[in-house]
């Protein structure tokens, strides 16, 4: 599983499409439902993805994707949990890659090549 989404208790949730379609088909195993929508298309109509993962990347969500040989990881503000979390999620990977974390802020950068970088 390439793409997926890190809950704040640690558990993987593998896409059914890209990551908004899956936060939208399984909108319980995120904790929001119909009128999260409805509110971030009333914020902002022409970005209501964008208002989604922004709302779960602040209650402590981690997005990854797969893209040109890399893990590209989203969140918010880097803590222990999230590293925590990050670290469960990197058992399972091959300690041959590469990473890129960034918070939604761009304050938090990092580059790791080897799971034992963390």
């Amino acid at each position: 599983m390439k793409d997926c989404w890190i809950s704040p208790g640690g558990h993987i949730i593998g896409l059914v499409g890209d990551h908004y379609n899956t936060v939208y088909r399984k909108m319980d195993s995120f904790e929001l439902t119909g009128s999260h929508f409805e509110s971030a298309k009333r914020k902002n109509p022409k970005d209501v993805v964008g208002e989604i993962i922004n709302l779960l990347l602040s209650r402590g969500w981690i997005k990854i994707s797969f893209k040109e040989n890399k893990y590209l990881l989203e969140f918010d503000k880097w803590s222990l949990r999230h590293r925590g979390n990050f670290r469960k999620w990197m058992l399972g990977k091959d300690d041959k890659f590469k990473v890129e974390m960034v918070s939604k802020d761009g304050k938090y950068k990092k580059v790791l090549k080897s799971r034992f970088e963390i």
